[in-house]
């Protein structure tokens, strides 16, 4: 259970990227967006 859980983690991360991504393509949304790229990339 442990590790899908840990992969349902993962998709959920890389989902909300995409989605926030889709959400604003230009970097001067104002939203804070790519501080939210940059935070979630590492993983």
């Amino acid at each position: 259970m442990t590790e899908l859980a840990f992969k349902l983690a993962l998709l959920f991360l890389l989902l909300f990227r995409l989605f926030v991504e889709l959400l604003s393509p230009n970097e001067d949304c104002g939203l804070g967006t790519p501080n939210v790229i940059s935070k979630v990339e590492p993983l």
